[in-house]
């Protein structure tokens, strides 16, 4: 994990490159591989993690028009919904 003012010098350095050409070799070829590129551009370890690449903040890479999830939230304590079902959860018809 890196410092959020390192992190985020590094972003504005990239940002200032010009284009940058996607590698052409495995793991770059899918769709993973410009979110893999932009962590290595970044100094980053890549992964596929939900947790923060820098404390509170997760780098992301997107393109298209389909939905991304930028929160998510675990329900916690464990087994808390298995407990919330039994006490208040009804049978359904589906």
């Amino acid at each position: 994990m890196i410092a959020e003012d390192v992190l985020f010098s590094r972003v504005r350095g990239v940002l200032q490159n010009d284009w940058v050409q996607l590698p052409d070799y495995p793991g770059y070829r899918g769709t993973g591989g410009p979110g893999l590129l932009l962590e290595e551009l970044l100094g980053l370890k890549a992964n596929n993690s939900d947790t923060p690449d820098s404390g509170k903040w997760e780098v992301k890479f997107h393109s298209g028009t389909s939905l991304l999830t930028l929160f998510h939230k675990t329900p916690g304590p464990k087994n808390v919904m298995h407990t919330m079902v039994r006490t208040f959860g009804w049978p359904d018809d589906h």
